[in-house]
C-alpha cells in the first residue's frame, strides 16, 4: 500500500461526502495510469502526464489534489491501448466514427479497483453514471442537465 506499485492511499472528499481515506470509503478505489508527455528532469522522477478527470468536475470523485498520482502506463497497457486504437480505425464506418478525429492513440488508463481483499475494503460500489456524452454526428459535446 502507497508504494511505486501497491494502491496510492489519499484523502478523498466526494461530493456531498465528508473527508476520507479512499480505502475507507464505499466508494471503488481508482487507480490511475498514463504515458509520459513530457520529462521535466533527465532522471524519471519528475514527468507530466494527463490524467482521465482530474481538474474537470474531480468533486464528485473528490481526488486529493495533495496526494495525488499518475503512474506510468504498463507495456501491457499500452497494448491494449494499440488495439483499441487499431480496432476503432479499422470500423470507424460500424461505430460511425468517420467524421471523429481517431490520430490520437489512448495514452491514459484509469483502474477501477471493485474487490482488494476482505482485510482492506470489504465492499465498494460504482453507481451508474455518464461521465460525459460525445455527439459523433455534431462533433460537439453534449451538456446534460
Amino acid at each position: 500500500i502507497n508504494s511505486s506499485v501497491g494502491i496510492n492511499l489519499s484523502l478523498d472528499t466526494p461530493l456531498n461526502n465528508r473527508q476520507t481515506p479512499n480505502i475507507g470509503r464505499p466508494g471503488v478505489l481508482r487507480q490511475y495510469f498514463a504515458d509520459d508527455v513530457v520529462v521535466i528532469r533527465r532522471s524519471d522522477t519528475f514527468v507530466r502526464r494527463f490524467t482521465y478527470g482530474f481538474g474537470s468536475g474531480t468533486s464528485s470523485v473528490g481526488m486529493d489534489p495533495t496526494n495525488f498520482m499518475t503512474r506510468k502506463m504498463t507495456p501491457e497497457m499500452n497494448d491494449i491501448a494499440v488495439a483499441l486504437h487499431n480496432m476503432l480505425l479499422s470500423n470507424r464506418k460500424f461505430f460511425n466514427l468517420e467524421n471523429v478525429d481517431l490520430q490520437t492513440a489512448f495514452n491514459h488508463c484509469t483502474v477501477i479497483l471493485y474487490y482488494t481483499g476482505d482485510d482492506l475494503k470489504p465492499r465498494s460500489s460504482l453507481g451508474i453514471h455518464c461521465d460525459c456524452v460525445y455527439c459523433h454526428i455534431t462533433g460537439k459535446w453534449l451538456i446534460l442537465k
